[in-house]
């Protein structure tokens, strides 16, 4: 699709959208972060017992500065996460 197309008000084949969360020890909220963007609630995911909700209509990517307080254990919980 051109951009003459675009600018004439029709929309591109292919919208994208990326969620880049940079992390560092951040164990204690990042579930409740990716339950949101998932679209559930804490007592959601307590409910279902584990983070299996279906991944969001966009990437999320997680970028974790290295932490040391179990951050990485508890995204390993979200495989939609890259």
């Amino acid at each position: 699709m051109s951009g003459s197309e675009r600018a004439l008000g029709k929309p591109a084949a292919i919208t994208r959208l990326s969620v880049i969360i940079p992390t560092l020890d951040e164990a204690g909220c990042i579930e409740r972060t990716l339950d949101a963007l998932s679209g559930r609630g804490d007592s959601a995911r307590d409910a279902a017992g584990g983070a299996d909700a279906a991944p969001p209509p966009f990437e999320v990517i997680v970028i974790d500065g290295g932490s040391a307080d179990g951050t990485r254990e508890r995204l390993a919980r979200f495989p939609w996460v890259r």
